[in-house]
Formats: C-alpha cells, structure tokens, sequence
C-alpha cells in the first residue's frame, strides 16, 4: 500500500500510509470498510505523533494535537484522544 512519494523519517511514512488508508475509504462504497479504513489512518496518524514526540520532544513542540486531515475529513469534530491506545 506504499505509495512511491520519498520519505525522510518515519513519522513521514507513517503519514503517507495515513493518506493512503484516506483515500482508500473514499474510495469504498462499503460503510464498514470505509470505516476500518479511516480507523486504520488514525492509528498512523497515532504512531507518527508518537515517532514525532520521540524525536523532537527536546524542542517542546505540542504533540498530541488533531491531525488536520482527520479534522477536516469528519467537520473538525473529532476529539483526538490517546485514551485508545495503551
């Protein structure tokens, strides 16, 4: 599912696999696959904050924060929320 754009971390590839998995569920027409697939993007999105915080915590950059594709893809209702994933 890897796209071919180049990548220079891993949280950027975990972003491309994100946008891949996004576009994959407008793409569908099956409910229950496009919602596996907008949950499979926000688990990448997860890791690529948590592979972000790894490595520019020093900088005391804000993690934690909405992805904006997953704000804008559901009206800027979604509530990110690390409680989901242990």
């Amino acid at each position: 599912m890897m796209s071919a754009a180049v990548v220079s971390s891993r949280s950027d590839e975990y972003r491309v696999r994100a946008a891949e998995c996004l576009k994959r569920a407008q793409e569908t027409r099956d409910f229950e696959v496009k919602r596996q697939y907008e949950e499979l993007a926000h688990q990448w999105l997860y890791l690529a904050e948590q592979a972000e915080t790894a490595t520019v915590v020093e900088k005391g950059q804000s993690m934690g924060r909405p992805h904006p594709c997953l704000k804008a893809r559901q009206g800027g209702d979604r509530t990110w929320s690390t409680a989901r994933h242990p």
